[in-house]
């Protein structure tokens, strides 16, 4: 069982370095081309599907 945890574990930090590096690069991308407004709004309509997401997962656990 031991082999699963660190592949899981292995699978999960490759994911979040791989969201990091995504992260950085369309950031960096939206900060030199139209602005710092783009990365703003940018963030902001990603992070509502994820409050939403959130919210409908806190009504489902209680």
């Amino acid at each position: 069982m031991s082999g699963v945890r660190e592949v899981a574990g292995a699978l999960c930090a490759g994911v979040f370095d791989t969201a990091v590096a995504l992260g950085a690069l369309v950031g960096g991308r939206l900060a030199d081309g139209p602005g710092l407004t783009a990365v703003l709004g940018t963030g902001a309509v990603l992070a509502l599907p994820a409050a939403v997401a959130d919210m409908r997962g806190a009504a489902t656990r209680s």
